[in-house]
């Protein structure tokens, strides 16, 4: 699959292909079961990318950040999330458009609350350890990152846009973790838009 998509899919095609690449010396300490799933996704990550050869190719690359995100926070257990979140490259999340075509994602992960559709839930089985891998992920490329009290971390993405990580001390609720995406001057959204991390 990645010879596929380095071959005919452009420089998006060969990102992802260098993803899947590093992934592989890792998959000894994948379960059968994560290992199933990361297959199952990177199978129609491909596909998707064979759909669009004739369209934008960045649009099979938009389309195969979606499953990859789903499965890490939703499908498999922390260990291997980590793992999926830790390697992709900073080269996905360049301040800019490549960042906020992520951030556009990430802002529609999980349910919406009942308080509204900026406020998402993400129900999953490692909380804490998701959410803030999540961050650090998102955050490759900021400007400046700040430790703030009440274990609030602030990652300026540049140009009036902000990315937030809130511990259960921070959020004022029971919730685990809360990422917060700030990016009103990109246009993106008119307001901050919360992704809440709660506990299966």
């Amino acid at each position: 699959m990645a010879d596929g998509l380095r071959k005919f899919h452009g420089e998006e095609g060969k990102m992802m292909a260098e993803y899947f690449e590093s992934l592989i010396s890792d998959f000894g300490s994948f379960t059968t079961g994560d290992l199933q799933s990361f297959y199952d996704v990177a199978k129609s990550i491909t596909e998707s990318y064979n759909n669009r050869m004739f369209d934008s190719v960045s649009g099979g690359f938009i389309a195969g950040i979606t499953p990859i995100l789903e499965i890490a926070l939703f499908e498999v257990g922390a260990p291997v999330a980590i793992k999926l979140l830790k390697k992709i490259p900073v080269s996905w999340v360049y301040r800019g458009a490549r960042l906020n075509n992520m951030v556009k994602k990430v802002g529609l992960l999980g349910r919406m609350s009942n308080s509204g559709n900026h406020i998402r839930e993400v129900v999953t089985n490692a909380p804490v350890t998701k959410a803030r891998e999540l961050f650090k992920t998102l955050t490759k490329h900021a400007v400046s990152i700040k430790n703030l009290p009440k274990g609030v971390v602030k990652a300026d993405m540049g140009n009036g846009n902000f990315i937030i990580y809130r511990p259960i001390t921070a959020s004022g609720s029971n919730v685990p973790a809360t990422i917060t995406l700030d990016f009103k001057a990109a246009g993106i959204w008119s307001k901050e838009r919360h992704i809440k991390f709660i506990a299966q």
